[in-house]
């Protein structure tokens, strides 16, 4: 099943289900129009835990607004716990949309 179109700053985007390298999901959304890449929503935090069907949703700096953005779309829950990265936090948050 596609995931809804997202609207994060001046873009309207699809959003690609991608892989990690040891299997993670992540999230990159696209210019609905152009195809173009906008913006990674995910991290990927190895060392910490992530049950299969959640992400850690990078919303600092250029992603800025990110995940409000996927909540109103609803393609992830709210951040269930906060995770810090070192400099900065990253919510995880659970995709509402099954991932295969």
């Amino acid at each position: 099943m596609p995931f809804p179109l997202v609207k994060f700053k001046q873009w309207t985007c699809d959003v690609m289900l991608l892989r990690y390298q040891n299997g993670r999901p992540a999230l990159q959304l696209m210019d609905a129009a152009t195809g173009e890449p906008i913006a990674k929503a995910t991290v990927n935090l190895p060392d910490e835990y992530l049950p299969p069907n959640e992400v850690f949703i990078k919303n600092y700096g250029e992603n800025e607004g990110i995940l409000q953005s996927l909540i109103d779309a609803k393609i992830v829950a709210p951040a269930h716990r906060i995770v810090a990265t070192g400099h900065s936090h990253v919510g995880q948050c659970r995709l509402i949309h099954e991932v295969e």
